[in-house]
């Protein structure tokens, strides 16, 4: 069978038309620019997240948000050929990356080296490319283990929207009804269109947002400026407290998307970690 670009040059051009792909791919591309700053924060400033046991051993920078970049570029990709399904399937990809790092930031946060749990066990697994049986309930049910996680994402409601958009996502994956087989290659009118945009738009904020706050919440130190690094490098005297300024990136996301999600989760976040939020 041989491929041709008509057919999807056509349907491109509709959705490339439609108001609401404009304000979903400016969307999407804050959502890549910050993950892109975020994981050249963590590595220029020598977050190294591991530990050891026996011959076993577990390490982590940022291998996993650097692949959500790639994601979410694939997730663009998709959205202009008009292949709907497959975008909502690599956003479970998307989601469940982004907490599978949360998972092992916490994991390495708990680790107590006289004893090897099976959170231990799974990150060595991961290491060694024998990760298996492993689902995102298993994540949350561990994360919401940590008192800080399962206050905010209680006392602000977080969950059910979460939960939905899980369930959502699930029927693209499973192909739980023709509905979600056919958004891969029906012709949508422009109504139907500017939907389905604005629902990818909103899961991928919303899976970012969630993300921000827990991962602030797990290791404040991630958020940190670059000025205190910056000075030791140049072999001077850092500014007094400048290892709690936060990057201006982070701050401006915090400002704009935590704020917007709920005014009170800034604050919260604010009153429970050391950083020098604004």
């Amino acid at each position: 069978m041989e491929i041709t670009f008509d057919k999807w040059d056509s349907k491109s051009k509709g959705i490339q038309s439609n108001p609401a792909f404009k304000e979903t791919i400016e969307s999407l591309d804050k959502q890549l620019m910050f993950v892109w700053q975020l994981s050249d924060l963590i590595w220029s400033n020598g977050n190294v997240n591991f530990f050891n046991h026996g011959n076993r051993r577990f390490m982590m920078r940022t291998e996993l948000i650097d692949s959500t970049e790639s994601t979410l570029k694939s997730i663009c990709i998709l959205i202009n050929l008009g292949n709907f399904s497959d975008v909502n399937v690599l956003v479970r990809k998307f989601r469940d990356d982004l907490f599978l790092y949360l998972y092992f930031l916490e994991v390495v946060n708990r680790y107590d080296y006289k004893k090897v749990s099976k959170h231990d066990n799974n990150c060595f697994d991961w290491m060694e490319g024998k990760l298996k049986n492993f689902k995102l309930t298993d994540i949350l049910i561990f994360l919401m283990k940590n008192k800080e996680l399962e206050k905010v994402i209680n006392r602000h409601g977080l969950r059910k929207v979460w939960d939905d958009i899980g369930v959502n996502l699930n029927n693209f994956v499973h192909a739980n009804g023709l509905s979600y087989v056919q958004m891969n290659y029906a012709n949508f009118n422009p109504k139907d269109i500017k939907k389905i945009l604005k629902d990818i738009k909103f899961k991928i904020e919303y899976i970012v947002s969630i993300f921000v706050v827990l991962i602030i919440l797990i290791k404040p130190s991630l958020i940190t400026a670059s000025d205190y690094i910056d000075a030791l490098d140049l072999g001077v005297q850092p500014e007094i407290d400048s290892q709690y300024f936060v990057a201006p990136f982070v701050q401006a996301y915090l400002d704009e998307h935590i704020v917007n999600l709920n005014p009170e989760i800034k604050k919260f976040i604010k009153d429970n970690v050391y950083m020098d939020i604004k």
